[in-house]
């Protein structure tokens, strides 16, 4: 009998189908060199997690890339 695949099977399997876009990644070479990147931790549910992790990936982006881009844009940058 073949395996059922898992929830989100489909999704990842499309998401290393496809090619990536062109996203700039995020670097420590635009912060100031005086400036060191940290850990930002949040706790949301897990399937919300899962949803954004394999969204970040059809886009070929990452969730990190997307919370800086998304907090840059409401709060700016110092």
């Amino acid at each position: 009998m073949a395996e059922k695949p898992g929830k989100y099977g489909n999704l990842i399997k499309a998401a290393k189908q496809s090619k990536p876009k062109d996203v700039e990644p995020v670097s420590e070479s635009k912060n100031n060199s005086d400036d060191p990147m940290v850990s930002l931790t949040i706790k949301v549910p897990r399937s919300l997690r899962q949803h954004w992790s394999g969204q970040a990936k059809l886009n070929g982006s990452s969730i990190t890339a997307d919370i800086i881009e998304a907090l840059t844009e409401k709060y700016g940058e110092p």
